[in-house]
């Protein structure tokens, strides 16, 4: 007589997301007439870049004809892209075969977590980043908060909304705050740890789901011949004119003649003023400081650029796309 088993599971269960639980229910059964002794059952989810264990110890050391054994399997999805839940069951007796039963199926990402930027204002760290649902149902959102790195103070800027559904296709703004717990200049080119971000929510059937970010750092830029360091005041407010300081530095070993061009085109942000500043002679390895002045039209966090820096003789042209950001209030 032949022995076989058989393992089953639904063609089709729906589409499965990141951050929520796989459960699986697996049945084992003898359909032939005679008793099975020492079998070992093994249970492993290959997802894109690992292989899970979700049963690796079951023993069954008789298993009668005719008879089933179950087992109920769950497992937390953490990565997009083709799944398989391979199924192998291994006899004793040389006479019978290994039976492996392999379950295919897709793992989708239920969000989008796009266009993370980072932004510094004096020392502060501004993580603002955008959500988007990427599910057939909206999401009853539960938090979205940034974890910091321990040397970092976090303040949450994000706006609270009456009603938490995130529907389809909806994006969500989050603004974070870091602030250092120590005044450390970071090295250039050296790696800054900021933290992750965690996103919890429950779908429109209750399911809950969990999903967290890397780590997101911020790399500090490598330096430059000519940099521009700016200052601004503490509070800022809509339609009222500021100061902006800006120090240039220059690193390198000799005297350069230096002018600064202001776009006009930096809306929220507008120049209250010429575009065109000579600034003069800046020695080698030295500083020199010029002010202009902005007020903002909106109120929210903006970023300042389109700043240049150009060398009178060469003509040489020193560009900061990203000076720094500014907080105005209404």
């Amino acid at each position: 007589t032949q022995s076989t088993w058989v393992l089953t599971l639904p063609k089709d269960f729906g589409t499965i997301f990141v951050g929520e639980t796989f459960r699986s229910y697996i049945n084992l059964h003898n359909h032939s007439s005679e008793t099975l002794k020492n079998l070992h059952v093994r249970v492993e989810l290959h997802t894109p870049n690992h292989c899970v264990s979700l049963l690796d110890s079951a023993h069954l050391p008789s298993f009668l004809p005719k008879s089933n054994k179950a087992y109920t399997l769950d497992c937390s999805l953490t990565e997009p892209g083709p799944h398989t839940l391979s199924c192998i069951v291994q006899p004793s007796e040389e006479e019978h075969k290994t039976l492996r039963k392999s379950f295919k199926f897709p793992v989708q990402p239920p969000l989008s977590v796009k266009k993370v930027k980072i932004y510094t204002l004096q020392g502060h760290v501004f993580v603002s980043l955008e959500l988007q649902n990427m599910m057939p149902t909206p999401l009853s959102m539960e938090s979205v908060a940034l974890v910091p790195d321990p040397s970092y103070a976090l303040t949450d800027h994000s706006v609270v909304e009456d009603v938490p559904l995130l529907m389809v296709e909806e994006v969500r703004r989050f603004l974070f705050e870091l602030v250092p717990r120590k005044r450390e200049l970071p090295k250039p080119g050296a790696r800054n740890l900021l933290g992750k971000v965690e996103i919890r929510w429950t779908t429109s059937f209750g399911e809950p789901g969990y999903l967290a970010t890397g780590m997101i750092e911020q790399i500090e830029k490598t330096r430059q011949d000519v940099e521009i360091v700016a200052c601004l005041p503490d509070d800022l407010t809509v339609h009222t004119p500021f100061p902006l300081t800006l120090t240039l530095h220059n690193n390198t070993k000799h005297p350069l003649d230096l002018c600064l061009h202001l776009s006009a085109r930096m809306h929220p942000l507008v120049f209250n003023g010429p575009t065109e500043l000579t600034v003069g002679m800046c020695p080698a390895g030295g500083t020199v400081t010029t002010q202009v002045v902005l007020f903002a039209l909106e109120p929210g966090l903006h970023h300042l650029s389109g700043v240049e820096v150009r060398e009178s003789g060469s003509g040489k042209v020193h560009s900061a796309n990203d000076l720094c950001s500014v907080f105005v209030k209404h």
